[in-house]
């Protein structure tokens, strides 16, 4: 979690690709009390939007920062201008009190990918990850791209292959999110449209 003063200070700064691995996360959720994701017990799956409807494609931007939020608002906002065929719009979630709402919108698939902080309080971004692809039993819900930002952590390698997820350090860049999210949820939605098409 940067203050607002460093993340202004670190905005220019050039993501390092050959980053050092850190201590491994996905060791340590592991090892956490079935109570830590004692608040999305009992979802219940609802037909979804996903794949998308009339291509319009909905980001969550899950941070405990309202700072934060705004500036992952605005890359979306930036990447969305830059496409024809589908309509990009960015929902803020700060974190914990938006817990419930990620967790109803998410239930109705009307997220198509997340991008989300790690260190947060009541849920770390590596908690609510292991949610997603494992507590949710809508394959298209389960398999949207997510990518983990942070300042502080750096994630295993071992947590990203296994739950196929992206990671960029902070201070994100409008690249990053251009890169590592959007392409990825566009390419995943024509892929699921794909795949429906050949079933009828």
């Amino acid at each position: 979690m940067d203050s607002k003063e460093n993340m202004e200070k670190q905005l220019g700064a050039d993501h390092d690709e050959n980053m050092e691995e850190g201590p491994g996360l996905y060791e340590q959720y592991q090892q956490l009390p079935a109570n830590q994701y004692g608040f999305f017990k009992g979802l219940n799956q609802k037909p979804c939007n996903v794949p998308s409807t009339h291509n319009r494609l909905n980001i969550a931007i899950v941070d405990d920062e309202a700072f934060t939020l705004d500036i992952g608002k605005k890359f979306v906002d930036g990447v969305k201008k830059q496409q024809q065929d589908y309509v990009i719009s960015a929902t803020l979630y700060q974190f914990p009190q938006d817990i419930p709402q990620f967790k109803s919108d998410l239930e109705r698939g009307y997220i198509n990918g997340i991008l989300t902080d790690h260190d947060m309080p009541v849920m770390t971004g590596s908690e609510l990850i292991d949610y997603v692809r494992k507590a949710t039993k809508n394959d298209h819900i389960n398999n949207i791209p997510i990518l983990l930002n942070s300042a502080a952590t750096t994630p295993s390698q071992k947590m990203l292959t296994d739950y196929e997820v992206q990671f960029a350090e902070k201070p994100i860049t409008a690249m990053n999110v251009k890169s590592q999210l959007i392409e990825p949820v566009i390419n995943y939605d024509r892929e699921l449209k794909s795949q429906n098409s050949l079933k009828h």
